[in-house]
């Protein structure tokens, strides 16, 4: 439910579908085309009771994240060798079969980790014990299920210099030194960087309190609500939206959607992608029924003024025109984002926060 309040935020803005106008309000794809308050009967939303604990960040786990940091980013010293299983090296390599270079087998200041069989086994065995300024020819038999057929099972030679050595040096304490290594000398002591994160903690514990608040008081709204049947043009139009979103940012890691909501933990277990977003979009659209509900009886309204002050503000941050930043945009989206937001700061001022 944490990563739904999260979805709710952001979907709004990532809509592309055009607005239509419609009596009918299963056809009705925005709010603006239909009459909440038919739709949705509201429980209680003003004195939601929400349970939260202050933020605080401990010298403690400030601390802990920099203890982590040491095992998880040793810091790396140069050797001369031999060459052991989780050093970092700078190799050329030069790949023949029966003297001649294949193609993709050549490779100059190549960075590899060695032990790590990112290359066929015989190679990367082969690599070990190594010192700086070594050339070793290691014969190599490619594996007959090799991606290249031309190669698979075919014995050749790669002739491999090494160039340079680094070996992970795991220190129990956080030093100057180490600061200075690991933020290329962003900062210069223990000190200004353990400040540095205690900043950067601070910020996410603030991120994860708020939406945290977000999240109790959405679910508290919803549970308190009744729904009639939900238009299904919205709901479309905000599984599209999600799907959108979802698609980008697991193109953005190079992994399919399904792997990207599993690592965001939006997903997990057996049950299909296309199934959770489908849900979150009906939970979504009684979020927008329900705000919309709300804001209609307290007379919350969304001007153009707000709407356009709104895009200026948003292409002004982008580095744009306005006339640039709207190209493509779904207007009526973002109304409907300023108003989430609206009604959102009006239920938080009227809940009732309980420390525990």
């Amino acid at each position: 439910m944490k990563k739904y309040f999260t979805l709710v935020l952001t979907v709004i803005l990532t809509a592309v579908l055009l607005a239509g106008c419609s009596s009918n309000y299963d056809d009705a794809e925005y709010l603006k085309d239909l009459s909440a308050g038919k739709i949705v009967t509201l429980g209680q939303y003003k004195g939601i009771e929400v349970f939260i604990s202050d933020i605080l960040v401990t010298d403690e786990e400030v601390d802990g994240a920099l203890a982590q940091l040491l095992i998880t980013y040793p810091m790396l010293l140069e050797v001369d060798g031999p060459g052991e299983a989780g050093d970092e090296v700078i190799i050329d390599f030069i790949g023949t079969v029966d003297g001649e270079a294949f193609s993709g087998g050549t490779a100059y200041d190549n960075p590899y980790t060695l032990g790590s069989y990112q290359f066929i086994p015989d190679l990367c065995e082969g690599m070990i014990g190594m010192s700086v300024g070594d050339v070793w020819d290691i014969p190599v038999t490619f594996p007959e299920e090799y991606q290249n057929a031309d190669l698979a099972g075919v014995l050749a030679n790669f002739q491999v210099t090494m160039n340079k050595i680094e070996r992970p040096s795991f220190i129990p304490e956080i030093t100057d030194e180490y600061v200075v290594w690991f933020t290329e000398g962003t900062y210069a002591d223990v000190a200004s960087f353990s400040a540095y994160m205690r900043e950067n903690m601070e910020y996410e514990a603030e991120m994860n309190y708020e939406n945290e608040i977000g999240t109790q008081i959405a679910t508290a709204v919803l549970d308190n609500a009744e729904f009639k049947a939900l238009p299904s043009a919205m709901v479309n139009r905000i599984n599209e939206a999600l799907i959108n979103q979802l698609s980008y940012y697991a193109m953005m890691y190079g992994i399919d959607i399904e792997t990207y909501m599993m690592l965001a933990g939006i997903s997990g277990g057996d049950v299909p992608a296309e199934q959770i977003i489908a849900e979150q979009a009906e939970q979504t659209a009684k979020h927008y029924l329900a705000y919309q509900a709300i804001a209609d009886i307290e007379g919350l309204t969304i001007t153009d003024e707000d709407v356009n002050l709104g895009i200026a503000e948003l292409a002004a941050a982008a580095g744009m025109t306005v006339e640039e930043y709207s190209v493509g945009m779904d207007v009526e989206s973002y109304r409907e984002y300023l108003m989430i937001e609206k009604v959102f700061d009006f239920l938080l001022a009227n809940a009732v926060l309980i420390n525990i």
